[in-house]
């Protein structure tokens, strides 16, 4: 069997996307993720620079957090051949 693939750490727009996930969901009962994504990539795009430093602190920290824990961790995306289709 192959191994468990190890995740990639979050970047600052993930972890943005994460913190105001539920928000949008709670104010648009029924909306699809595309469409919440769209909303939060808008939402990102117009923050101030010290929101942003805020989540980019935290990926940092997910970052380093992810190198201690996987000092070896080398991203590897796969062929297209080989993404699992949904």
């Amino acid at each position: 069997a192959a191994s468990a693939r190890v995740p990639r750490p979050a970047n600052a727009f993930i972890k943005y996307r994460v913190y105001h996930h539920a928000t949008i969901i709670a104010n648009n009962p029924g909306i699809h993720n595309n469409e919440i994504s769209q909303i939060i990539g808008k939402m990102w795009a117009n923050e101030t620079e010290d929101v942003r430093a805020h989540f980019k602190a935290q990926a940092e920290e997910a970052r380093q957090e992810h190198l201690r824990k996987y000092p070896d961790y080398q991203y590897q995306p796969r062929k297209p051949s080989e993404k699992k289709r949904r």
